[in-house]
């Protein structure tokens, strides 16, 4: 006589490979959203939208959203001013990837490469005690730095990519 199957085992396996599904699922990244847009202040504006739709539509809490639109209108905006600033007709490529634990932005583009091909170091910019004696650049990428995870850069057949990294999960 054959034994008859035990459902609640069976529901266990099935329960335990469903979960096993999830997490290697969860575990491949995924595509949030691809742009490709000129060079233009006007341009960063509009993509800055989409960016903080697709990360708050990828489940991410409205002050993370905000954070990772600030510190990309940061990054756009320096590409636009310092990398395309002899030239307006410059291609800028973006693309976020949904990681299990992160977001990874990456920014491509064909104007002038970074100084030194490596990023800038992110120190604080130095601040006396007279408001009329403010420095007018020297914060953002102390800012950028201080709401990501990591960031590269690289330099490429007249292509340059900074890739940075958000957390999907920040402490705040």
């Amino acid at each position: 006589m054959m034994p008859l199957p035990n459902v609640a085992t069976e529901r266990h396996r099935s329960f335990n490979a469903l979960e096993a599904a999830t997490k290697m699922c969860d575990s491949i990244p995924r595509s949030l959203l691809s742009l490709s847009f000129q060079s233009t202040s006007d341009a960063v504006r509009k993509t800055l939208g989409c960016i903080a739709q697709a990360v708050a539509d990828a489940g991410q809490n409205p002050t993370a959203t905000n954070n990772i639109e600030l510190a990309m209108a940061e990054a756009l905006n320096n590409v636009v001013e310092h990398s395309f600033r002899d030239r307006e007709n410059g291609q800028i490529l973006l693309s976020i990837m949904l990681l299990e634990d992160s977001f990874r932005i990456s920014i491509r583009h064909d104007g002038t490469p970074m100084p030194g091909l490596r990023l800038p170091a992110g120190k604080p910019a130095t601040i006396g005690n007279e408001i009329a004696n403010l420095p007018e650049g020297g914060f953002g990428w102390f800012l950028i730095r201080s709401l990501i995870i990591d960031a590269t850069y690289s330099h490429r057949e007249n292509w340059n990519e900074l890739v940075l990294r958000f957390s999907r999960h920040p402490a705040n």
